[in-house]
């Protein structure tokens, strides 16, 4: 039996999925109640934005050495501790009296979202094919919109009704579970490339020397933050339109269903027909929606609506685009996956930094449809650069043969 049949024999894929909705949710569900925070400690949107930068900051700089360091010790050391840690400062969250703890809170759960992430992603490079990954990769990516979708319904049902603290237990209940499941995760890693750690910074980001990889990561990073702005934005959006909590979960809804579907099916394309055509598509759906967002983002159905088609540009452009550096680096030296989906995926998630910070300072310098317009012109921008990108499939496919 290959490793790809015997790991997803061992439920290995379901696992993983699991794990990541577990960790996703927890950073998705506090979005829906960032008006409410600002009410509870009494402090701005900037100020809540600049926590939930600063915790992604976290995420990427423990992101590199784990991604890195998981192709020599394994994968499932970083996937357990990161679970875990996640777990423990979701209940510990739950006692913060003021913001200072909360914040506390949120920040090491940073590092445990840091230590999941790269080893988790590497592993679709370890088990599958060419002719799989993109499937693969579009299974594990739509546990990422799933988890936001349950995010912002536990952020705004569960938090709107019985309040933030209610919410971060069964947060800390969630991730115990997925660290519960994942003890039983099989190792894939072959752990036969040993990293020094003076040297693991220049193994994981000399990658970037390839011109793919760099404009891969560069259009990802500002889509990336431009959907994570949008999303800080539209709770204030339904604010003005006098939308409750409760009513606000379900915009998201729509959002991630559409970007789920979207990853999924543009996974399973791009392994017939290529990554770059799918890629240019998902940003050009931000593109619409962000656009009908400043046109017609004053109603409930419209704001939905005009959300919804932004949701192509988050997970899809994340999974495709991730696809396509595994194609480089497997054909290459698929002994680094760990190390050069680490250094991948910490500048692409700077996103999650820029984004909270970007939208925070707009709207509290600049109107709603000023802030929507100048994502808007981030959007075009990486579309123009998504012309410029190689197709990876059929030098990854021609290499397995």
């Amino acid at each position: 039996m290959g490793k790809e049949q015997d790991f997803q024999s061992r439920y290995g894929l379901t696992i993983l999925f699991v794990s990541c909705l577990s960790m996703w949710t927890t950073l998705m569900a506090i979005f829906p109640m960032v008006p409410n925070l600002t009410g509870i400690f009494s402090v701005t949107p900037e100020k809540i934005g600049q926590v939930l930068g600063l915790s992604s900051l976290i995420m990427i700089l423990f992101n590199i050495p784990a991604g890195v360091f998981s192709d020599s010790n394994g994968r499932k050391p970083f996937i357990l501790a990161g679970l875990f840690i996640v777990a423990i400062t979701s209940f510990f969250a739950v006692f913060a009296h003021n913001f200072i703890i909360f914040a506390c809170a949120w920040l090491v759960g940073g590092i445990g979202r840091g230590l999941f992430l790269a080893p988790a992603f590497a592993i679709i490079g370890d088990v599958f094919q060419p002719n799989n990954r993109g499937k693969a990769m579009s299974v594990l990516a739509s546990s990422l919109g799933i988890g936001s979708v349950v995010g912002y319904l536990l952020g705004g049902v569960v938090g709107g009704i019985f309040g933030w603290k209610v919410l971060f237990f069964l947060l800390g209940v969630l991730n115990l579970v997925a660290f519960t499941l994942s003890l039983f995760l099989m190792e894939t890693c072959n752990m036969t490339n040993p990293r020094i750690l003076g040297n693991f910074l220049i193994s994981s980001f000399s990658w970037f020397k390839k011109p793919t990889i760099s404009l891969l990561a560069f259009i990802t990073t500002i889509g990336f933050t431009s959907a994570v702005a949008v999303t800080f934005l539209i709770p204030f959006a339904a604010k003005n339109a006098h939308i409750s909590l409760v009513w606000l979960s379900t915009f998201f809804i729509p959002y991630e269903v559409i970007g789920i579907l979207g990853t999924l099916v543009m996974g399973r394309i791009s392994d017939k027909i290529g990554r770059r055509l799918p890629l240019t598509i998902s940003i050009a759906s931000g593109i619409i929606g962000v656009f009908l967002l400043i046109l017609f983002g004053t109603s409930f159905s419209n704001i939905m609506t005009s959300y919804a088609i932004v949701g192509l540009c988050e997970g899809t452009l994340i999974g495709l685009s991730t696809t396509m550096v595994i194609d480089i680096v497997v054909k290459k030296d698929p002994s680094q996956i760990g190390g050069a989906m680490s250094s991948f995926r910490s500048v692409y998630t700077m996103g999650a930094v820029l984004g909270p910070w970007l939208a925070g300072l707009l709207i509290s310098h600049i109107s709603l449809t000023w802030s929507f317009t100048i994502i808007l012109v981030a959007l075009i921008l990486i579309l123009f650069a998504s012309f410029f990108t190689t197709e990876t499939l059929q030098e990854s496919a021609d290499n397995r043969r």
